[in-house]
């Protein structure tokens, strides 16, 4: 899919980070929605980091706590077939971390795969609650670069394999 100026697909990247291959300094590389509007809020930005309640239902973590040292999907408010699409899809080869993000008044699984966290105090909601039903790919340095739905999922994968050069 090209995404044209204008159209509800479109993509940024900046001219340094398609040229090293690399995502580039923080705020720079890309970023890919498909069927969003371009007011979608996350989208380009760097990820807030709220305090997450974790499966126990007692202990707290900052979301970056949980979220690893490289690329990572958060899945929120969606249902396992959804992640089965997106784990056979090319965004399987990012090796991103998972987690479910929960929104409303719900205590994550104790043994839900992906691990599951829920909110503490509003601010997850807030800052997921407009991407409900979307998976969420965030970039190592914690800019969010992906908002999608499963059944997107191959041609955005294909689209971030394409642009990190590796395919």
């Amino acid at each position: 899919m090209r995404a044209t100026t204008g159209s509800p697909a479109f993509l940024f990247l900046s001219m340094r980070s398609f040229i090293s291959g690399r995502l580039g300094k923080p705020g720079s590389g890309l970023a890919i929605a498909h069927g969003l509007h371009p007011s979608c809020d996350l989208l380009g930005r760097a990820l807030e980091q709220p305090r997450v309640l974790l499966p126990d239902g007692h202990s707290t973590a900052t979301l970056d706590d949980l979220l690893g040292r490289g690329y990572a999907i958060l899945g929120v408010d969606v249902d396992g077939s959804a992640w089965a699409q997106v784990r056979d899809s090319p965004l399987s080869g990012l090796g991103a971390a998972e987690l479910n993000i929960l929104t409303g008044d719900r205590l994550p699984r104790a043994n839900g795969e992906p691990p599951g966290v829920a909110d503490v105090d509003g601010r997850l909601h807030r800052l997921f609650g407009s991407v409900r039903g979307h998976f969420v790919v965030v970039r190592p340095d914690r800019y969010v670069c992906a908002v999608l739905t499963a059944r997107q999922a191959t041609s955005v994968g294909w689209e971030i394999e394409r642009l990190l050069g590796n395919c």
